[in-house]
């Protein structure tokens, strides 16, 4: 018996930062069991824009609804979460905007986790800044997932980038 790599959710990270040129190039360093068993969270648009940046572009299932997340799809699907305008988008700035589509995202990723839909989450570079100006209301986006999934004790995150950044 062949035991499959976790279904994990990427969520995009900060749209006016490094994030959707990281995702772009994440999911071309993955192998093709680990892609298949990804489901990228993310406005379509943004995806497309960090592929444009990178050059890389990995084929994928657009999603509108959760429901319509299949675990056993076997390649890459992207849950399309309509939250930012590309037109609203300048590199490297703080933005409201993007600190919202941040708080959405992860948010629905620690829904998607806390329901058993995902196995796991891991999300590009978030801008501190912008999720305080979006209203995150705690320190930090750690802080906010233990308080969203009411943890009271010790939580840690793993940061992870060899040979991405």
């Amino acid at each position: 018996m062949t035991t499959l790599p976790p279904f994990i959710g990427i969520v995009q990270g900060d749209a006016c930062g490094i994030g959707p040129e990281l995702m772009s190039k994440l999911l071309q360093k993955l192998t093709a069991a680990e892609r298949n068993r990804v489901l990228i969270i993310s406005d379509q648009r943004i995806m497309t824009a960090g592929n444009a940046v990178t050059g890389q572009d990995t084929p994928y299932k657009r999603l509108n609804e959760p429901t319509e997340i299949d675990r056993e799809y076997g390649q890459p699907q992207l849950l399309d979460i309509r939250c930012l305008d590309p037109a609203n988008i300048v590199p490297g700035t703080v933005s409201v905007d993007a600190g919202r589509a941040v708080l959405k995202t992860f948010g629905l990723a620690i829904d998607l986790a806390q329901s058993d839909v995902i196995e796991g989450i891991c999300f590009m570079p978030f801008n501190k800044a912008a999720m305080h100006l979006a209203g995150i209301g705690v320190a930090d986006e750690l802080t906010w997932a233990k308080k969203r999934l009411g943890v009271t004790g010790r939580a840690s995150e793993f940061n992870v980038i060899d040979g991405m950044w």
